[in-house]
């Protein structure tokens, strides 16, 4: 035995103490006949999972561009020099000019003098002195707002360099130089969007308490002041975000911070896997094109994510607005007895498409704490009880857990199998393997660090009762953990905790226990019904392709807490009706829906809604009248309708012999732009200082390192379809290969039977 094979072992007995199975969230039938299945690795690197969003048109989200650092900063001092061209006009010289004239000629006679006058100073005489721009033109006062108006924009149209400010006391207009780059005394944004500083009072993190928070400026990176926004113009920046390994989450915070804008003025329409290659639109409210290229300039901007195609909308992008997802995906380590079956099944998939549409294991977490644990707590009114388990408390499921005692008499039996186990294996191959503080000891390089915070941080909080000490330790990529600690640090209610908390994010929980009421129905109604509509049977009055959009699909948590999905869709934009007896034999199974509990959902016949009363008793311990009501002003709980069954689109498959660990079957839309010619293999940045500074605007970070004891060369299969909102493609996998998509070790490094 190799130490691979006691890694392997190690991760699968992790795997069995936190990570949930199928059987756990009600995943138990498929849709298609019994036929035989086949082992394959998925995702034993993100470099084999790529998903471009499909828009709401069809059209697939690409990146056509790669703003780089040098092609920003390029950009930036042309546009300086630019700048600096039309401030040559200030000085004891200066007159208007014609072209000013014809824009300035219905200001007042005063007004135009006192610009004039501030006009004559030259540039190194404007400044800024306590956060006050100095010299100032002062236009006079006007009580009518539109007249107001077009003060403003007739001096910004004849000198685009000069900014306008209201003062509201006496209705005056201040005109100004528009400081721009790194002033020392530019004061932060207007929004209050970040409190980057440590402050000494409760409010640490806040800029707010005792301590004084640092301004834009005097943080990293490059600014421009907060200013009014252009009066026509777009209020929503939209532009594509490509990241590799990153959640949406952890993606957007990065943007957020570097652009000094409050995570809540971004939307999406839905969330894309932590470990993959993601292409994704998303949109920023009064965000400027020029600060989101500064940004990347940031020294806090993270290499793993890239941002193009920038342009003004008049619409935010929300959760929903999307028609699908493209996935391009590699299953690995197909044994050759396999290769066959493996075969046969895509060709199935391709001529009879269909799979159950099932809520992923992701959906649910991959930590003791399961997301819908949380969220029956948010149903119950619990607010310290979600507050504590989100940040981690495991003994609060203690008492669930002797509800339920065989079950858990069979998992401990299964652990302490595979820790007999794991002793043999360790004793042979003379390799220590033990778990620390009961947390799987096998974790990526990179994350080591994070998972020893995060472990520190709610050590702090939830044995000795310190928010602010573990808000100190709680890594910054935990930026809802981190939320938490920081209102729990100002004293602020366990209620008061949960409303500051992202809508979308906090809906998760709730969402997640709608989705295991689904599952288990899902699953009693093929068991009890079959495969084909019944009298009794809700369907929907559209087409299958014109349902609404329901979200987005696959997060991969990764045992942080992802975004909501969004498909919660209000059942007042879907008409739907229960099939009678005579109209079974003219219906689809893929016309037929089931509800997820809420106040404005109907439910099925045919002893369906007994079912549903069943499961939300037995699986999560609560009733359908606890799914009436909003949860106390977080967020409404109408419910929605969902598919049963769904076809992916466009399935399409190749076979690959002889492929290696580190051969990368799929490029990447950077890979396609910087480098169209290099081999796709050639994954490694050959400077390792610019992988640390971030210095390289080529490839993004090096593959992922090969595991010890790689296996020799086997086939593989490169796949690829396209899927509505909200369906999950591991259960499109699930279909084809008969196996769990729980966790598990690779095949090369499993113990024979």
């Amino acid at each position: 035995f190799g130490s691979s094979l006691i890694d392997a072992i190690a991760q699968k007995c992790a795997a069995m103490n936190d990570a949930p199975t199928e059987e756990e969230v009600g995943i138990t039938e498929f849709f298609g006949p019994c036929c035989s299945g086949f082992r394959c690795s998925f995702k034993s690197k993100y470099q084999d999972f790529h998903v471009h969003e499909v828009d709401t048109t069809g059209s697939e989200i690409r990146m056509s561009e790669v703003l780089t650092k040098v092609a920003v900063a390029t950009e930036l001092r042309e546009e300086k020099v630019s700048e600096d061209a039309a401030l040559d006009v200030l000085g004891p010289s200066f007159e208007f000019c014609d072209d000013a004239m014809a824009h300035l000629k219905a200001l007042p006679a005063e007004d135009l003098e006192a610009l004039k006058t501030f006009m004559k100073h030259s540039r190194e005489e404007h400044r800024i002195v306590e956060g006050k721009p100095v010299p100032l033109a002062l236009l006079g006062a006007c009580s009518d707002k539109t007249q107001r108006k077009a003060k403003h924009l007739a001096v910004k149209a004849a000198y685009p360099f000069l900014a306008t400010e209201m003062v509201a006391s006496t209705q005056q207009i201040e005109v100004f130089l528009r400081p721009r780059g790194r002033n020392k005394h530019v004061p932060p944004p207007a929004d209050g969007a970040h409190g980057i500083g440590k402050g000494k009072g409760k409010a640490k993190g806040k800029g707010k308490g005792k301590g004084k928070a640092k301004s834009a400026a005097e943080c990293d990176g490059p600014v421009v002041r907060w200013e009014n926004w252009p009066e026509g113009q777009p209020e929503f920046l939209h532009f594509t975000l490509y990241k590799e390994n990153r959640d949406t989450g952890e993606a957007i915070n990065n943007v957020s911070k570097c652009t000094f804008k409050s995570w809540k003025h971004f939307g999406f329409a839905g969330t894309k896997d932590r470990r993959g290659v993601t292409v994704q639109r998303v949109s920023a409210w009064r965000l400027r094109k020029e600060a989101l290229k500064r940004a990347i300039l940031n020294r806090l901007w993270d290499r793993q994510i890239r941002v193009a195609d920038l342009e003004f909308r008049p619409e935010r992008i929300r959760l929903g607005d999307l028609g699908g997802n493209r996935f391009d995906v590699v299953l690995r380590e197909i044994v050759d007895a396999d290769l066959e079956t493996a075969r046969l099944n895509f060709e199935h998939a391709q001529d009879q498409p269909g799979f159950l549409n099932y809520f992923g294991l992701q959906r649910f977490g991959t930590q003791k704490i399961r997301t819908h644990q949380v969220g029956v707590a948010l149903l119950r009114r619990e607010w310290m009880k979600a507050v504590r388990m989100i940040l981690g408390d495991a003994s609060l499921l203690q008492e669930s857990a002797r509800s339920n005692e065989g079950e858990r008499a069979t998992k401990i039996q299964r652990t302490e199998a595979c820790g007999r186990c794991l002793s043999t294996a360790t004793e042979v191959g003379k390799v220590a393997a033990t778990p620390d503080d009961g947390k799987p000891p096998i974790r990526p390089w990179h994350t080591r660090d994070k998972a020893q915070g995060i472990r520190e941080a709610q050590r702090a909080f939830l044995v000795e009762g310190s928010a602010q000490r573990a808000l100190e330790l709680m890594p910054m990529s935990q930026f809802l953990e981190r939320n938490l600690l920081g209102s729990l640090a100002q004293d602020l209610d366990p209620l008061a905790c949960l409303q500051k908390l992202p809508r979308q994010q906090l809906s998760l929980y709730v969402h997640a226990v709608q989705s295991i009421v689904f599952n288990h129905v899902l699953s009693r109604r093929i068991a009890q019904f079959g495969r084909t509509p019944v009298a009794g049977d809700l369907v929907s009055v559209q087409q299958a392709a014109e349902l609404p959009n329901e979200g987005d699909a696959d997060p991969e948590l990764e045992g942080e807490v992802a975004s909501a999905e969004g498909e919660v869709v209000d059942p007042r934009n879907l008409e739907v009706r229960v099939l009678a007896p005579s109209e079974v034999h003219t219906c689809s199974i893929f016309e037929v829906v089931l509800p997820l509990p809420g106040d404005l959902i109907e439910y099925p016949g045919a002893g369906i809604r007994e079912i549903y009363e069943q499961v939300v008793r037995d699986v999560v311990g609560l009733s359908l009248k606890d799914f009436t009501e909003p949860v106390a002003g977080l967020f409404p709980l109408p419910g929605a309708y969902r598919r049963i069954v769904v076809k992916p689109d466009g399935v399409q498959w190749s076979c690959h012999e002889n492929v290696t660990y580190r051969d990368n079957l799929i490029p990447s839309d950077i890979d396609k732009l910087l480098r169209p010619i290099a081999h796709p293999a050639d994954e490694f940045v050959a400077d390792p200082a610019q992988q640390k500074q971030g210095g390289c605007d080529g490839q993004l970070e090096p593959a992922s390192a090969p595991p010890e004891g790689e296996a020799a060369p086997s086939n593989a299969i490169v796949f690829s379809c396209r899927l509505p909102p909200s369906a999950y493609l591991t259960m499109f996998m699930r279909e084809i290969t008969r196996e769990s998509t729980g966790r598990r070790p690779p095949p090369h490094s499993m113990p024979e039977a």
